[in-house]
């Protein structure tokens, strides 16, 4: 299954045509300015979309865990599935910290979500289970064939071979590309929220990205 967005290497702009599904929620999905192509598009984006208020770090990832995140009193891993039970009242950055959680910067904070506003907008931060982090490391998304991937990841564990039964719950890794599970790929979009001065490298990223 392909990704929702499709990216061109012809300009950013280009790339912004699709743009496509920005989320209120995370299950509920709408088409925004459809008629909208260029300039306009942009503007229109930065428009109603740059955020007005981004949190301090710490705030964005309690946030995060305890509410973007928390569902039926447990948080679940974006690209694994990997789940942890949340108690009420639990201090949840110690909580997470202690399950190995970690938050995950869909935009590398090596290509420059390493400063806010980037570092703490909420857009593009995920909880990721440690090991399936530093597996990503800040490679770009793509569609992987099967027979070329590398690793599959799951729940907390690594595997070099899949459980056919399983295929979709994967997510997929290259030395250089990671395919996040198919149940989690409409969620990219959320990515291009963010609009910064460094437009120009979010551009380079995803430029090498095929969905």
């Amino acid at each position: 299954m392909n990704f929702l967005i499709s990216f061109s290497t012809l300009s950013l702009q280009s790339t912004l045509f699709s743009i496509l599904t920005l989320t209120s929620s995370l299950n509920a999905q709408e088409i925004i300015f459809p008629g909208l192509r260029g300039d306009s598009l942009i503007t229109e984006l930065k428009k109603y979309y740059t955020p007005k208020t981004i949190l301090p770090y710490d705030q964005a990832r309690t946030k995060l865990y305890t509410e973007i995140f928390l569902q039926n009193d447990s948080i679940e891993c974006y690209y694994s599935g990997y789940k942890i039970p949340v108690p009420l009242g639990t201090n949840i950055l110690s909580w997470t910290a202690k399950y190995g959680i970690q938050t995950e910067h869909q935009y590398p904070r090596s290509l420059a979500a390493a400063a806010m506003p980037a570092l703490g907008d909420l857009h593009h931060l995920v909880p990721s289970k440690a090991n399936i982090n530093t597996m990503r490391k800040n490679a770009p998304f793509s569609d992987i064939p099967d027979d070329k991937t590398k690793y599959w990841l799951l729940d907390d564990k690594v595997f070099t071979r899949p459980d056919q039964k399983l295929i979709d719950h994967y997510s997929e890794s290259t030395s250089n590309v990671l395919e996040p599970r198919e149940s989690k790929k409409k969620y990219l979009s959320t990515i291009f929220n963010m609009v910064y001065k460094e437009m120009n490298k979010i551009y380079i990223f995803f430029k090498m990205t095929i969905l």
